[in-house]
């Protein structure tokens, strides 16, 4: 699961959303995920090497991450 590798390495954090909100809604529980710093850093790091490459001379344009970018 690329979540739980994710928080694994310390790029993101998760908990259980409380059960009682679940409950009342008639569903199951819903793990909630958060970018952590260091997240937040990799994804930039990743961002700017995709940026450049693409800048490179004769470059295919990078994939558009369209609501990927974290708020």
């Amino acid at each position: 699961r690329a979540l739980e590798r994710l928080e694994n390495l310390g790029f993101l954090a998760s908990r259980w959303e409380d059960p009682a909100v679940a409950a009342q809604e008639q569903r199951p529980l819903r793990r909630l995920y958060q970018i952590t710093a260091a997240g937040q850093t990799a994804y930039e790091a990743a961002a700017a090497a995709l940026d450049a490459a693409a800048a490179r001379p004769g470059a295919k344009p990078a994939p558009k991450t369209k609501g990927l970018a974290p708020s």
